[in-house]
């Protein structure tokens, strides 16, 4: 096995809210935790502790259950990490839980692995949501090749060791590189719908040279009939500006639905003043619920809108550079060199389309940087809009 002397850097885990970086001399650490679940965590936490005070005010033992039911989970949502460590200087991996510090660990044998894998896999039985395991492939052993297929395929998955599961399908292919090319191993990626393999020299093998391999198009592409996608030519560079989303019936429903939470939540807290005869702390309780159940519909109503009135404006410049613009509020812009673009395609949403919408969008992604765009777009424009690129990009180096 080809193993770097020492750890690749790895900043983009620095900006992954999911994960916090130890580095050593001939470690690597990924240690999960914090952020959005601690901040739930502490919510619940804070609940529990709330109705505790209450119960010992009131004198109400009955209080006491939703303590218990808030607050220890609360407590393990606030403290628990999940760390994965490869260390090169023992050639090993060791996965770990605690809280806060390891307290139950497993370790194996890097030998043992024989490429760094990414895939896609439904996260409940309705496949409405997604989650991306970035893991590593152990190798097959005599017993499992003696077995008939039908059992190898069951057993499958038991051959992957994850190191992280993530909701986000870019800091999972960035993670996947990255250890990959720490490792010297293969990174396969499934998590488009088609096998992605990238031997570690491959790693920085740019767009444009794939497609010169392939052969350079004989003509820009035509635009597809009733394209919502307005084009703009000036000159030698190409801008696309995709109309504004909007609001779509899933944000109206999923609002009504938070507005439904608050209503339990405050209904509920008038129900316990009520029954359990509590005076001085009545309007601590019905306070309390109240704005723990309006959270949601906050959190909802404020995605929603971001989702609704962000424009995207994507350009082409004559050197191929691909340059996208979001707009809301502010403007913000993000520019990948063509010398630089390694992956383009059209990804598959995070979830199932929603009442028509369609929410897969175009993937273009070099070492520096990451653009995704297009969401809303038929898949006729999706595939337009990505001929176009490679045209352009091919075509001007």
């Amino acid at each position: 096995m080809n193993m770097a002397a020492t750890p690749v850097a790895l900043s983009f885990w620095e900006e992954s809210p999911l994960a916090k970086i130890k580095r050593e001399a001939n470690s690597l650490e990924a240690i999960r935790g914090g952020g959005f679940v601690a901040l739930m965590g502490m919510i619940s936490f804070v609940a529990g502790i709330v109705m505790l005070v209450i119960a010992f005010r009131e004198k109400k033992p009955v209080l006491f259950i939703p303590t218990i039911l808030f607050g220890i989970p609360g407590l393990f949502l606030l403290l628990g990490r999940i760390g994965t460590k490869i260390d090169l200087q023992h050639q090993q991996v060791i996965r770990w839980h605690g809280l806060l510090i390891p307290m139950f660990r497993r370790t194996y044998s890097l030998d043992d692995f024989e490429y760094v894998g990414v895939t896609r896999a439904s996260s409940d039985e309705n496949n409405s949501s997604f989650v991306y395991p970035v893991f590593l492939r152990r190798k097959e052993t005599v017993e499992e090749k003696a077995r008939n297929e039908k059992l190898a395929s069951a057993l499958l998955h038991l051959r992957n060791l994850n190191f992280q599961i993530d909701r986000d399908y870019l800091s999972a292919r960035r993670m996947a590189e990255s250890i990959a090319r720490m490792l010297g191993m293969e990174l396969h990626d499934d998590s488009s719908g088609a096998m992605i393999i990238r031997s570690p020299g491959e790693f920085d093998e740019t767009l444009r040279d794939r497609l010169k391999k392939r052969g350079v198009p004989e003509g820009l592409p035509q635009a597809p009939e009733k394209a919502r996608v307005r084009v703009l030519t000036d000159g030698t560079s190409m801008t696309f500006e995709f109309p504004e989303p909007g609001f779509q019936a899933v944000h109206f429903l999923i609002m009504v639905m938070s507005l439904g939470f608050w209503v339990t939540a405050v209904g509920m807290a008038f129900f316990m003043k009520s029954s359990l005869t509590i005076s001085g702390s009545g309007g601590i309780l019905i306070g309390f619920f109240s704005l723990f159940g309006l959270l949601p519909f906050i959190f909802t109503f404020l995605v929603s809108r971001k989702f609704a009135r962000t424009q995207e404006i994507l350009t082409l410049t004559g050197d191929g550079d691909v340059i996208l613009e979001r707009r809301y509020m502010s403007s913000k812009s993000t520019t990948i060199p063509a010398n630089e673009l390694e992956e383009l395609f059209t990804r598959p949403p995070d979830h199932q389309p929603v009442l028509g919408m369609n929410l897969s969008k175009i993937h273009a992604r070099s070492d520096q940087a990451t653009l995704e765009f297009g969401i809303g777009s038929s898949a006729e424009e999706l595939d337009w809009l990505i001929a176009v690129i490679e045209y352009r990009v091919v075509t001007t180096g």
